[in-house]
This record gives C-alpha cells, structure tokens and sequence, in this order.
C-alpha cells in the first residue's frame, strides 16, 4: 500500500491511537511491576496485593487490545523503514575505515535515496493528516456554532424542548466525533514528527 493508498479513515486513525496508547501503558505496568517483583525480593516485602492489581491491570488492557485486533498502519511500516535505514547509515559510517570508498559510496548512496523515497511517503501522509485535521477542526468550530445557536433558540423559546433535545443531542454526537478525530491526528501527527 502506498501512501496515497493508506487508510486514514477516522475509524483507522482513532484505533491506531488506541493501540498505541494501550501499548505504551503496558510497558510502563510491566516494567512498574517488574520493579516491584525486584523490590520485594530485596526487601524481603510482602507485595502481593500490589503485584495483584497489577497483574489485573495488565490483564484489563491486553483484554482491550485483544479488542481492537491487530494493526499494522502502514505508516509505523513506514517510521520503522526509516529508522533502520538511519541505523544502517549510522554503522555504515563507524566501519567506512575498514571499507573500500566505492563499496561505502554505493550502500551510502543506496541507503540514502531510499531513505529520501520513505521520508517523501512520510510527508504525504503527513499532508493527509494535516487536511484531515483541518476539516475536522473546521468540522468541530461549525458544531459549536450550532450547539450555541440552538441553545439561544431553545432559551428565547423559538423551538420547543423536545425539538431542542434531539438536535442538541446529535449535534453533540458529532462534537464528539470531531474532537476525537482531530486528537487523533494530533497524536499521529506528533509521533511522526518524533
């Protein structure tokens, strides 16, 4: 899948954070309870009901990643390509003393164009990221404007409650929505960045 293939429905932006979110706190539990295992053996503590939670906690969140299934976005596919090839690059410089210049030339070459192909495939899911973060910006200051016009028009008695309550209602819905996407890209934004 290329980049102006990649799915970045709202649906798919909002579970790649997810997972991501669910990932990172793993690790932190994991290592937390680790720590506390150690603890325990030095202290010669007893910290079974710590350990406990713990362990329910990391129980709780693999449940929630189960859920959500795996992902595989083509953009970490994209983050991690880029980061091995900095790597190779990296090491490729520490051995070109022991290299002939033309053999060191041509991977550094290699590395490089490939590298320059994967950061242009990053920059347009980045662009992608930015309109959709801009529509959905967009999107949510529209629906705000309407929750307040409806709210005045509810309080000068133009529409009635019930009429009110199913407006507000939906609008909310998609308020929501908004918020959640344009947090999304924000979070997606911000690792690719990183």
């Amino acid at each position: 899948m290329t980049a102006n293939q990649m799915d970045i429905t709202p649906e798919s932006l909002k579970k790649v954070v997810k997972r991501v979110k669910i990932d990172e706190e793993l690790k932190k539990l994991e290592v937390k309870l680790e720590k506390l295992k150690i603890r325990a053996e030095i202290e010669e503590s007893d910290f079974s009901e710590e350990i406990k939670e713990l362990d329910q906690a990391i129980a709780n969140l693999v449940k929630d990643k189960e859920k959500i299934g795996s992902i595989e976005h083509p953009v970490f596919d994209l983050l991690n390509k880029r980061k091995t090839l900095q790597e190779r690059i990296k090491r490729l410089e520490e051995k070109k003393a022991g290299i002939q210049a033309s053999v060191y030339k041509s991977l550094k070459n290699e590395y490089l164009e490939e590298k320059g192909t994967i950061t242009q495939q990053i920059n347009q899911v980045v662009e992608q990221l930015r309109e959709l973060k801009q529509g959905a910006s967009k999107g949510a200051h529209s629906l705000k404007y309407s929750i307040e016009e409806l709210s005045v028009r509810k309080e000068i008695e133009e529409i009635p409650e019930d009429i009110f309550n199913q407006r507000i209602s939906d609008l909310k819905k998609e308020l929501t929505q908004s918020e959640e996407l344009l947090s999304a890209t924000n979070f997606l934004l911000e690792m690719v960045r990183n």
